[in-house]
């Protein structure tokens, strides 16, 4: 039997003597899509971030295609396929929009993605507002292009399993329904999803899964089709 892509055992974690998560376990299947679901404060970006090597859990284990990856650095498991994209506007803000895109392709290069030529038609392509930007230092480009630089350094390039915490921060409705539709592309060529999302509507038209998180404790767990009454799941 083929193992999960990504599981998470029994897992806790925190920041110092904060303590944010309690006994979560889930999984997700390769090629499929999980939202994680809750409200602020439930403990989803956490879990993007022990799931990206970002944070170590205190208990429990995390596995990565049946290995367990329990603790190995983030950029360790870049190199086996894991992206993290971030909540916020992760670039370099001295460096041009050119060459933010440039440093990301030249390492996508380096794992068998297709050149970096290649890489930056597409990322102008997705996001057409970054071509005319191309020259303009990123610090200065607004919230909303800050966010569309830091999503095409990895939706480009599509890694094995991506993660997304909070993608439509920052962004136009318009964009963010372009942005999904290109999750769905990358979904339907067999990149796993780990999606965090405060637009609900949104992660459950691509989601096959969903966890819902309260108080950093799991409570559904299954399919998005059999979650039901979502708000007797937030207020209950």
């Amino acid at each position: 039997m083929t193992p999960p892509l990504l599981e998470l055992d029994h897992v806790d974690a925190g920041y110092g003597p904060f303590r944010a998560l309690f006994d979560v376990s889930f999984s997700v299947a390769e090629g499929r899509a999980l939202a994680l679901l809750g409200s602020n404060g439930a403990g989803k970006t956490t879990v993007a971030r022990v799931a990206s090597g970002l944070v170590a859990p205190t208990a429990g284990h995390v596995r990565l295609a049946g290995d367990d990856v329990t603790g190995v650095a983030a950029f360790r498991l870049a190199r086996r396929g894991v992206a993290h994209a971030p909540e916020g506007r992760s670039v370099f803000a001295t460096l041009t929009v050119e060459e933010n895109l440039v440093l990301a392709f030249r390492e996508g290069t380096k794992r068998g993605h297709p050149g970096v030529d290649a890489s930056l038609a597409s990322a102008y392509d997705l996001f057409p507002r970054l071509a005319t930007r191309r020259g303009q230092v990123a610090g200065t480009l607004s919230g909303g292009e800050q966010r569309m630089l830091s999503l095409a350094r990895v939706l480009v390039q599509p890694p094995r399993l991506l993660i997304v915490d909070e993608l439509s921060l920052g962004l136009a409705p318009i964009i963010v329904s372009e942005v999904y539709a290109t999750l769905g592309r990358i979904k339907a060529a067999g990149t796993t999803l780990l999606i965090v999302e405060q637009l609900v509507s949104h992660a459950l038209g691509i989601a096959d899964d969903v966890v819902l998180l309260t108080k950093g404790r799991t409570g559904y767990v299954g399919p998005a089709d059999e979650l039901g009454d979502l708000d007797a799941h937030f207020l209950g």
